[in-house]
This record gives C-alpha cells, sequence and structure tokens, in this order.
C-alpha cells in the first residue's frame, strides 16, 4: 500500500497535467501608426490585456491609449502620410503629429502549463466591405519576438513576475516556447495617399471610396480569428475570435475634449454685448475646429507589427 499510495496520485494528476487548456483572449483597439504614439500603445494594450481592462490612459488626450472597441468609424482604418486621426485631417494636438490609425485585434495567449511557441499562431480576417479587400489570412512562422509581440518564460519557479522570469522582446526567434504572449495586435489599415490636389478634390474622392467600401450596406463587419496550433501543425491548442463593426464615417468627429462653452464668458455683461462676443466667439469656434475628411486608396495593410 505505502508503494501503491504514490502511483494513485501521479494517476491522478497526470491527466490534469496533460489537460492544461491554453488560454487566448482578443481585445480590439483603435490605435495609433509607428511612431512614439505606438509604443505607448503597446504599453497601454499589454496593461489592458494583463487587467482585463476596458480603458487605459486618457482616450481624449492621448494618441497611445487603450480602449477596447467593438464598433468604429470608416476613418479610423486610414493610415495616412499627413498630419491625420480618426479620419481628420490636420487635428488639433496632441494629435497633430499622428499620421492615422489602425484597428488592432490585441491579442493574449497563456500557457496555464503548456509551452507553446508564436510560430505555430495562424490568424484569418474575414471581412464584409463591399469591395472585398480586407479579407486575409496568413501564420507568423519566420516572425521574432518584439516590444509589440513579448514571450514570456515564467522560469524555473513557473512563476509569473518573479526573478527568473525570461522576457523575449529583441528579435528572439519565434520558434522560442514561452508560457505567455503579449501582442499589440494585428493591425488593419487602408492607405491613404496625398496627392496634389485640392482638399476639395480630395475630400469628394474619399467619399467616393468611402462609400465604396460600405456599398449599400449601413454597417459591415470585420472578423478576427486567431488560432495557436502544436508543433504537429495539426492539433489546435487554442483559438479565439473577436468581430467589430464599422460604421460610415459620420459630418463631424469631435478629437479631443469637448470645448467649453462660451457662456461663463457673459455672466453679468449687457445682453447686447453678450450676443455680440457669442457671436464672434462661435465663429472663431467654428474656424478652429472645422476639420476634412481624408484621402484613402483601397489597399489592404495587413503588416505584421
Amino acid at each position: 500500500m505505502r508503494v501503491a499510495l504514490p502511483l494513485i496520485i501521479c494517476l491522478f494528476l497526470l491527466p490534469a497535467m496533460a489537460s492544461a487548456k491554453v488560454e487566448m483572449s482578443i481585445g480590439s483597439s483603435v490605435g495609433p501608426v509607428r511612431n512614439n504614439s505606438f509604443n505607448a500603445f503597446g504599453n497601454n494594450v499589454r496593461k489592458a490585456l494583463m487587467e482585463q481592462a476596458i480603458t487605459v490612459g486618457d482616450i481624449e488626450r492621448e494618441p497611445g491609449a487603450y480602449r477596447r472597441v467593438s464598433r468604429v468609424m470608416q476613418g479610423q482604418l486610414l493610415v495616412t502620410s499627413f498630419s491625420c486621426w480618426s479620419g481628420v485631417m490636420q487635428p488639433p494636438a496632441p494629435f497633430s503629429g499622428e499620421r492615422g490609425n489602425r484597428l488592432y485585434f490585441c491579442l493574449r495567449i497563456v500557457g496555464n502549463g503548456k509551452r507553446f511557441c508564436l510560430s505555430n499562431l495562424t490568424f484569418m480576417l474575414e471581412s464584409q466591405d463591399a469591395m472585398g479587400v480586407l479579407s486575409s489570412e496568413g501564420n507568423y512562422a519566420g516572425t521574432n519576438y518584439s516590444p509589440h509581440r513579448v514571450g514570456i518564460d515564467y522560469g524555473p519557479d513557473r512563476k509569473r513576475d518573479t526573478e527568473d522570469d525570461v522576457i523575449f522582446d529583441k528579435r528572439q526567434p519565434g520558434s522560442v516556447e514561452v508560457d505567455e504572449i503579449l501582442y499589440t495586435g494585428l493591425g488593419i489599415g487602408i492607405h491613404a495617399t496625398a496627392p496634389r490636389v485640392t482638399a476639395s478634390k480630395r475630400a469628394k474622392a474619399i467619399e467616393q471610396l468611402m462609400n465604396g467600401l460600405m456599398g449599400t450596406h449601413s454597417n459591415y463587419d470585420l472578423k478576427m480569428t486567431y488560432t495557436l496550433l502544436d508543433d504537429d501543425n495539426l492539433t489546435v491548442l487554442a483559438s479565439a475570435s473577436d468581430t467589430v463593426r464599422v460604421f460610415p464615417q459620420p459630418d463631424h468627429v469631435q478629437i479631443g475634449p469637448v470645448p467649453e462653452s462660451p457662456w461663463p464668458l457673459f455672466v453679468g455683461a449687457g445682453a447686447g454685448l453678450g450676443l455680440i462676443l457669442l457671436v464672434a466667439g462661435t465663429r472663431q469656434m467654428i474656424r478652429r475646429y472645422r476639420h476634412r475628411v481624408l484621402s484613402m486608396t483601397p489597399l489592404p495593410d495587413e503588416e505584421l507589427v
């Protein structure tokens, strides 16, 4: 009996160890395109994924802030070579240095005892856009870990956030096995061009292209599915999907905090003077916050960041 008891315990534990379930979660978000804001966005994405947070940072004041979304405007899928944010050309600071947006399908994978590697990750994007230019699929074979595809080895103690953890974020091969991956996500966007034409012609061309993507529908869906395979490239360790609905660009998009009302300035002033100042202030505000929608070409961007 003394010999049989340890054997019974081992037989009891083996199925639990073998059935360790790999967990995968997606938190989609609109973010900036490859600059200092993109690095800040990546940091906020990792924090949000680990804490299961809906928002990290101030969306109205920080280009690198994270907010989980299930719906976006068409203008939030535009990547440009000029100042743009959420489809608004020449946005106010601190967004004036941005070059458009992508929709990122941010991903976290936790092995729960099962080690895995980045190279065995695949993706499939299904799009219902009328032009059929956004759907794609691929894999991460041959890619590396990076600051936006972070692999974590829990070390000999098999515990996260301890001194023996090993972080892979400096172009180590994606074939290295890890216990966890935090990925800023595949960024989906449409490259915008900046032809040397008048702003009115550019805006008209953009409107036509956006209408082309939307077609006769009032919206369309983007569905991302990530799948993690075992080393045999057949066994599915985990899979997760997220769907984001794309809506037409509205006539007006507020960038940054809503401007404060000028009414407090007129308290105690005469009605006539107050009316004059209000009209002048309103005209100035309209000039200041007038934005134009930017141009784009329907070319999908599926670069692995």
